[in-house]
């Protein structure tokens, strides 16, 4: 999960710790609504999992301050079970220097709103942006996605450092 940028198109890859990944999002109305579809890939030792992920977020355009508030579908497909659901969430990322970002963001399924074998999942963490060139920016952070199955129980699916890189067009 990175930061809304001012570009009609981002694309990211990006992964960590047994994880690989990649999204595409852009701005649905400019400077208000933006949407992102996801995919990442977990290793063995974190479920061998396949999370897909669409995202619809209120990202209105503002200085110094970047909040995204919405609503995210996700189908996780998992050695402990499979099933999707809808959950809610955002982020918060604040301009600390020229070209640097930092900032939080987490989603929460509850198990009323899930199917299949999923009963409730978390997405959460802490990230820095640095915009190198242009429409190049790399990001680092801390993440944590925690998934609770019906007969598999609760289980990280992924928890360590994720490291991506930004395109914006």
């Amino acid at each position: 999960m990175t930061s809304s940028t001012a570009f009609a198109l981002d694309l990211s890859a990006g992964g960590g710790d047994g994880a690989a990944g990649g999204s595409l999002g852009g701005r649905v109305i400019p400077g208000l609504v933006r949407a992102d579809l996801g995919y990442l890939h977990t290793g063995r030792d974190r479920g061998d999992a396949d999370l897909y992920s669409g995202d619809l977020l209120f990202a209105p355009t503002l200085p110094i301050v970047h909040p995204q508030v919405g609503i995210r579908y996700q189908y996780q497909d998992a050695r402990y079970g499979s099933g999707s659901g809808l959950g809610l969430g955002g982020s918060l990322f604040v301009d600390v220097f020229p070209r640097f970002q930092v900032g939080v963001f987490g989603f929460y399924t509850p198990d009323k709103t899930t199917t299949g074998d999923l009963r409730s999942s978390t997405d959460y963490g802490a990230q820095a942006k640095l915009h190198v060139l242009g429409s190049l920016s790399v990001s680092g952070g801390y993440r944590i996605m925690r998934s609770h199955f019906e007969h598999g129980g609760d289980h990280d699916l992924y928890r360590g450092p994720m490291f991506s890189v930004d395109l914006g067009l």
